[in-house]
């Protein structure tokens, strides 16, 4: 029988600080980027402090957008 509802697979999931350590920033940065809507995130429990949960996927989409922008950033640079 198919379930309603699926269960979420926490091995497709990062914490806020396997984020800020996969993209060598402070866990403050991964924040303010949530805050901004550069990346989702979900919390698990309610609260300000609950804790997030990233999506592996939404993460490795974010690494190659900011890729792309270092790209062109260092391409404008490059051509001044």
């Amino acid at each position: 029988m198919m379930r309603l509802m699926e269960e979420p697979d926490f091995h497709h999931f990062f914490t806020t600080r396997q984020v800020a350590d996969v993209f060598e920033v402070e866990v403050s940065t991964v924040n303010r980027w949530v805050q901004m809507g550069h990346l989702e995130s979900s919390r698990f429990g309610s609260g300000r402090t609950a804790p997030r949960a990233f999506n592996a996927d939404d993460v490795l989409d974010f690494g190659e957008a900011l890729a792309d922008l270092h790209a062109a950033r260092t391409t404008e640079q490059g051509a001044a």
